[in-house]
């Protein structure tokens, strides 16, 4: 299996922690979950194409999400020229840069395929009768620019005039999003993506571990207030091109604290990401998921339920379900016997993506193992995540369940084998107090000496 620490700069960022703290440090480099550059490009066209939706129904505008200051005041989209004398600021400028400009180019290449203008002005927006804007980005971590940018686009008073008349409506477009940033997101607009960012909480690491890692973040992180990541947003999500700031700073920092020695595993900066032969290394790599450990996060605790999990998660072989699909299908089913029957809650649990779970979905739905899937692929086509999407079926108001037969497959293949018990020796004392493989036997009493043989005197012989 491909990873970061058999490389050359993996081995080298491993060397600048002390014995002590290898262990947590390996955690933390074998975490990582990588969309490398080809990847990214071929979901973020589907999932544009997918949220772009039909084309007769409504215009669409797009827009690459750039970095702006929180404090943007008096400055909105579309202005121009100093607001007062007080401000003699310039106005925030719309320059691409960093992994914002591989999101523009994608946009661009895909504007007239779907119809989709790119970067419209204000007065354009109002001769395309644009009713739909997206907002274009990799990756959500912790919310903070996607929700400082949207409040700057709606600071436009024309924009906020035909939103509050319901004429326009703001929509978030990203590859990956975590899932604390798409809680807050989805009371503000619609929120398209593929799936679910890995951070420290999303995986199958235990209190102890995550501990650990915690304390190997905040002893050698240069950037105290972005040890754990920009805000505190523990992201393992990266990219071919890009470590995203919410990753936290060992991870991407090229100096120690107070000037000490320091192996950086970036070869220049977050912007640059990973050298080819770490890219190399990493194609295909996904980080490792126990499918019991995390059910338990997800607060699952019966003793039977995890047994038949483990079991289920150990299934690599399936002849009587669908092909490739079987030890997915499987994962899934226990999931949702778990009493986790919503998209998001499947896709952390089973460590998939939102369109892999709707392959999965779809094939558990063939066989008859699923309710619910009409409604989930209502929402997926219409890739809407939010309370107030006015959409006819948002993701969040879906919820799988079993069917009758999905419960006997799950059973059938969860069954616990026991294994039978040796028979134990009827001597033994206090037999049913061990294991079955400790059974304790008295060992046979030794042999009597043999007598020597009687003594002759030698002339009697």
């Amino acid at each position: 299996m491909p990873s970061l620490t058999a490389t050359r700069s993996g081995k080298a960022w491993l060397s600048n922690f002390d014995d002590e703290d290898q262990p947590a440090a390996r955690r933390l480099l074998d975490g990582l979950e990588m969309v490398s550059d080809g990847q990214f490009r071929r979901e973020m066209k589907t999932l544009l194409e997918r949220a772009r939706g039909e084309r007769t129904a409504s215009s669409v505008a797009a827009y690459a999400v750039h970095n702006l200051p929180r404090n943007f005041a008096p400055h909105y989209f579309g202005c121009s020229g100093p607001h007062a004398p007080i401000t003699p600021l310039r106005c925030p400028s719309t320059v691409h840069t960093g992994s914002e400009m591989i999101v523009q180019n994608i946009l661009l290449k895909s504007a007239q395929a779907l119809d989709m203008p790119v970067d419209q002005t204000v007065e354009e927006m109002y001769a395309s009768r644009v009713h739909r804007v997206l907002l274009v980005t990799d990756n959500i971590a912790s919310g903070q620019e996607i929700s400082t940018f949207l409040a700057f686009m709606q600071a436009n008073p024309r924009l906020r005039s035909w939103n509050s008349f319901g004429w326009l409506r703001f929509e978030v477009v990203t590859h990956s999003i975590s899932e604390s940033a798409l809680a807050k997101l989805r009371r503000k607009a619609v929120v398209h993506f593929e799936q679910l960012s890995r951070t420290f909480e999303t995986t199958d690491w235990s209190d102890q571990q995550l501990a650990e890692v915690r304390g190997l973040c905040r002893k050698y992180g240069s950037i105290k207030r972005e040890a754990l990541g920009r805000q505190k947003a523990e992201s393992l999500q990266v990219f071919g091109h890009t470590f995203g700031n919410g990753t936290p700073a060992i991870m991407r920092q090229v100096v120690a604290q107070q000037g000490e020695t320091w192996s950086p595993l970036l070869p220049h900066n977050r912007d640059y990401a990973l050298g080819s032969t770490e890219m190399a290394a990493l194609q295909g790599y996904r980080a490792p998921h126990n499918l019991l450990a995390t059910l338990h996060r997800l607060g699952q605790r019966s003793p039977i339920r995890a047994l038949r999990s483990e079991r289920v998660s150990a299934q690599a072989r399936n002849q009587s379900l669908a092909g490739k699909y079987g030890p997915g299908i499987l994962a899934l089913l226990a999931v949702i016997d778990a009493g986790h029957g919503r998209p998001v809650d499947l896709m952390k649990a089973g460590s998939m993506s939102l369109s892999r779970l709707h392959t999965v979905a779809r094939a558990s739905y063939d066989l008859k193992l699923l309710e619910g899937y009409d409604d989930f692929a209502v929402a997926f086509r219409a890739g809407a995540h939010s309370g107030n999407a006015r959409s006819a079926s948002p993701l969040d108001d879906v919820k799988l369940s079993l069917t009758d037969r999905g419960r006997e497959v799950l059973r059938r293949r969860a069954r616990v084998r026991t294994a039978k018990p040796r028979p134990a020796d009827p001597t033994a004392k206090e037999p049913g107090h061990l294991s079955i493989r400790e059974v304790e036997t008295t060992p046979p009493p030794p042999s009597p000496a043999k007598p020597p043989p009687p003594y002759y005197p030698q002339q009697l012989r």
